[in-house]
């Protein structure tokens, strides 16, 4: 446990940098490329355009991602059932937002509150350890974020990461459209 733990908390030495939120998605997406494709034959991608960058380890919030399309892969009954990625902005709460939909078989509403739970699974009987959720709740949570989930049997399931956009976070936005920390 402590090994995992570890495992699932940010180490000082891991650089924080403007991350792209569109760049996080395509990478995770390639990374799970074969996944996808023996999952469903509906993938659909939307990249938000003009979004603002987010200070975080590029690698760790993919990890979160990946962890979201292969729940949402494993989650289909059949390739004809899809799978929808968003990237996009709110400009009420300044968060960038990460949102992976499904039309997979849903959770039962008791269980969508334990989903971060650590060793909490719906799927133990496919060999699931309920761990992947629990470390992407450690790492959203380490980026001053959240992930929430929405789901209904038979529905499929939403789940929408947000974080919050550079700016809120010590940095501003400079004529020449790099970004600089404010002193």
């Amino acid at each position: 446990v402590t090994e995992l733990r570890d495992f699932a908390r940010y180490m000082p030495g891991e650089k924080m940098t403007l991350i792209d939120a569109n760049a996080v998605v395509k990478s995770a997406i390639i990374l799970v490329s074969n996944m996808i494709q023996k999952s469903t034959d509906h993938l659909s991608v939307e990249y938000g355009t003009n979004l603002p960058p987010v200070l975080g380890n590029f690698q760790r919030v993919e990890q979160v991602v990946i962890n979201l399309i292969q729940n949402a892969c494993r989650s289909l009954p059949s390739h004809d059932k899809g799978i929808y990625v968003a990237t996009s902005y709110a400009p009420e709460s300044n968060a960038l937002i990460i949102e992976v939909r499904d039309e997979g078989v849903g959770i039962p509403e008791a269980d969508v509150q334990h989903l971060g739970d650590p060793f909490f699974t719906t799927r133990r009987a496919e060999g699931g350890t309920g761990l992947g959720l629990w470390v992407s709740f450690n790492i959203v949570h380490e980026h001053d974020g959240t992930l929430r989930f929405h789901s209904k049997p038979g529905e499929g399931t939403r789940a929408v990461l947000s974080l919050p956009a550079a700016e809120q976070q010590g940095f501003m936005q400079v004529a020449d459209s790099t970004w600089e920390e404010e002193i």
